[in-house]
């Protein structure tokens, strides 16, 4: 069971976390709009788009799979119809 005073310092820690979790971000925004520029920092781009392409390659090609696998199956459903219809 929790009282009134338990859950004012469950509201304080979270406040606390969460202000945590801001200042850590600020401070990775701040280095790397120092270090974007730079040619390590372009070389850190690259990498982060070509990790970007692995992770999401398999994605697109499920989903190009689909498309095809949905147009043969359109097709296929079209040519029963039509026997269907010619007898």
């Amino acid at each position: 069971m929790t009282t009134q005073d338990d859950s004012g310092e469950i509201i304080y820690r979270w406040t606390i976390r969460g202000l945590y979790v801001i200042a850590i971000g600020l401070n990775v925004w701040m280095l790397w709009d120092q270090v974007r520029e730079t040619p390590e920092g372009a070389e850190l781009q690259a990498r982060a788009s070509r990790l970007a392409d692995l992770v999401t390659r398999p994605i697109r090609e499920r989903t190009h799979f689909r498309r095809a696998a949905n147009r043969v199956i359109y097709e296929a459903m079209e040519v029963v119809a039509s026997d269907e219809g010619d007898d």
